[in-house]
């Protein structure tokens, strides 16, 4: 069984949107087989490719939310940004060894994904659908 796996109750049927979440889930599971390690390079790059990622996730989700006016925009943006600022930092603390990959970490960022997702996506995706989004 892996880390991370998505169920159907976390698929939005926006296919960009369902696709970054799956890519995600891809690389937090990449990243939790290298706890314990001695990969740090690795490690490094795995998590600077995750935080591209979401970077490009959010945007796509953000760009979604301006294009079709969607009211909770500046509520779900802060979620986004809370999220990569604290991944951010987290980063940044691996590449200069103040810190290393670990389980907290890994169950943090996942369930902030579920909690989000809970919260604020599924809402987002039922309005996209609404506007005949796919």
């Amino acid at each position: 069984m892996k880390f991370f796996e998505l169920s159907e109750n976390e698929i939005m049927n926006i296919e960009v949107i369902d696709g970054q979440h799956k890519t995600f889930v891809k690389q937090i599971n990449e990243l939790y087989e290298l706890l314990g390690q001695d990969k740090p390079e690795t490690i490094k790059y795995l998590l600077n490719q995750f935080t591209k990622e979401v970077k490009v996730h959010f945007e796509t989700e953000e760009n979604f939310m301006k294009k079709y006016s969607y009211e909770s925009y500046y509520s779900h943006k802060l979620e986004h940004d809370r999220f990569l600022n604290k991944f951010l930092e987290f980063t940044e603390e691996v590449a200069s060894g103040k810190e290393n990959l670990n389980l907290e970490k890994l169950k943090s960022a996942k369930t902030w994904f579920f909690n989000h997702f809970e919260l604020n996506d599924k809402k987002l995706g039922v309005y996209l659908k609404e506007k005949n989004i796919k």
